[in-house]
């Protein structure tokens, strides 16, 4: 029975690494058609635009206080800036590991250590996102933290659901919303 259990771990574990070091492969680290690097300054720059305007709605439609919009602004940003060191962390340990496995002798422990220090990052983007909604609502009363959340999921669904080609086609999304109706 035991060594079932320790089986089944270790198939866990190998296909966790097999399927995380896939994903680490197709990660396009440079910019360029379709890359996500350095060359793409202006789609950033395009999306900081488009965050300023929809904070500024989400600032005028919550109907917060001077010192409520100064906090929330310099959280905003102060939480970009360490969510984007911790990306460009996890984005760096995801090319130490495809280095690592594409070379003709693998090192188990090197792959150990880098996959450890990508859960290491992966538990700090976490507890990251996790302290932003708590200071968010420290800044907000009850009443704005329920309408921000109630924004922020309506501009969620939107942004995965984009600007359809194809009219008629259901995405994922929606077939999912449909089948909570029929329920």
């Amino acid at each position: 029975m035991q060594r079932s259990i320790k089986f089944l771990l270790v198939l866990a574990l190998v296909s966790f690494v097999a399927f995380s070091s896939g994903s680490a492969w197709a990660v396009p680290t440079g910019g360029g058609p379709g890359g996500h690097g350095k060359n793409m300054q202006g789609g950033q720059e395009k999306m900081g635009e488009m965050r300023a305007r929809a904070m500024d709605r989400m600032i005028k439609d919550l109907n917060l206080s001077k010192t409520q919009e100064t906090e929330l602004r310099d959280h905003q940003k102060a939480h970009r800036e360490q969510a984007r060191a911790l990306f460009e962390k996890m984005r760096e340990s995801q090319e130490k590991l495809a280095v690592e496995l594409e070379k003709v002798k693998t090192d188990r422990r090197a792959i150990k250590a880098i996959s450890k220090e990508m859960k290491k990052t992966q538990a700090d983007l976490v507890d990251h996102r996790i302290n932003g909604v708590l200071k968010v609502k420290e800044i907000l009363t009850p009443e704005q933290f329920k309408e921000f959340s109630e924004k922020i999921s309506d501009l969620r669904k939107r942004g995965r659901k984009g600007d359809r080609k194809h009219k008629g086609r259901k995405d994922r999304y929606d077939r999912d919303d449909d089948k909570k109706k029929d329920d």
